[in-house]
């Protein structure tokens, strides 16, 4: 089964290798076992790839009985292993390998993502912080940057989860300060701001990084910030605009129809079994059906709750997508229903 963590709790170094090196040989052929071995690990990395755990398992397991001690083929069992919550015998692997490479950064990275995907958030915080100390006391630090950022955006979303927000917004800032105009962490730190409720620290963020115009990844925290204080008409205009021009992001899409139906106080009903017409269908849309999950860590309190709301009001047993339809008067409502 695979396990899909926060969008924010990021994988600091994928599998362990790309292909495991072969044996050193006289000979100017591959031998049939080492053949082998870089086939099974190829495909177990195809696998892993496409979110085929079971499979990549298989092809991991297969490259160990060709060379049952490779370190970075151990690795990548014991990480797909925790992807399928099988959690002891993935333990166990980074066990024996922290044995071997106790300062291993994918080792570490590992063992604090398994712990994640536990619960364990205690447990992930000081591995994480153990890849910190092997990066401080490496010759050179600063090839490592984009590792410590990674852990540190890892640390501020263990540190959300556990409620303690301060710090969470100080591991988001660290991580920010090398890489200046990033607009993806931008956006994820102004969604931080959002979530814990620091408006006006997120309006003058926002307003801070003077990038005209914005790229859809910041306004999409701007129309979710304009929602969230209120500001329905503001909210309601930028989503029509964006969604004219084209959304690149599903999510800001999403968002963009349930502010429009909310903001202009449209007519949601279920639409499955029900006639509309063509004329009433011309004046609304389709609303895609939203649950809370994991990936919605940072939200928007107000859109959350109000969607969740309505979606209990007209919903009556299961709601899939497409089912949902939002459009302006309630005569047509009345009629439709």
């Amino acid at each position: 089964m695979r396990i899909i963590f926060s969008t924010f709790l990021f994988l600091l170094f994928g599998y362990g290798c790309a292909l495991p090196p072969s044996q050193s040989s006289t000979s100017p052929y591959v031998s049939v076992n080492d053949s082998a071995l870089i086939e099974a690990v190829r495909d177990g990395l195809g696998y892993a790839n496409q979110g085929r755990f079971i499979n990549a398992e298989f092809s991991f397991r297969k490259a160990l009985f060709y060379s049952p001690e490779n370190f970075d083929v151990q690795l990548n069992l014991a990480t797909v292993l925790g992807e399928q919550r099988i959690y002891s015998e993935a333990k166990a692997l980074l066990r024996h390998l922290l044995l071997k490479s106790p300062g291993d950064m994918r080792v570490l990275g590992a063992v604090a993502r398994l712990a994640v995907s536990e619960g364990d958030y205690e447990s992930a915080k000081r591995f994480y912080h153990k890849i910190l100390e092997v990066i401080v006391t490496a010759a050179t630090p600063e090839k490592y940057d984009s590792i410590r950022r990674n852990v540190l955006l890892s640390l501020s979303t263990i540190a959300f989860r556990l409620g303690m927000e301060e710090e969470a917004l100080c591991n988001s800032e660290l991580a920010l300060r090398d890489l200046g105009r990033n607009v993806e962490q931008s956006a994820r730190h102004a969604n931080l701001l959002l979530a814990t409720g620091h408006l006006d620290q997120m309006q003058e963020y926002l307003e801070s990084l003077q990038i005209e115009p914005l790229p859809q990844a910041l306004l999409h925290q701007k129309v979710l910030l304009s929602f969230e204080l209120g500001d329905d008409d503001e909210a309601a205009s930028l989503c029509e605009a964006v969604l004219l021009q084209g959304v690149r992001s599903s999510k800001f899409e999403v968002d963009c129809l349930w502010i429009i139906a909310l903001a202009r106080e449209f007519q949601i009903l279920r639409s499955d079994g029900v006639d509309i017409s063509e004329s009433v269908k011309a004046r609304g849309f389709s609303l895609p059906h939203r649950e809370y999950a994991q990936e919605d860590l940072f939200t928007s309190f107000r859109l959350m709750d109000e969607l969740l709301t309505i979606q209990d009001q007209v919903a009556v047993g299961q709601v899939q997508d497409g089912q949902l339809f939002a459009y302006p008067g309630k005569k047509e409502a009345e009629q439709a229903a």
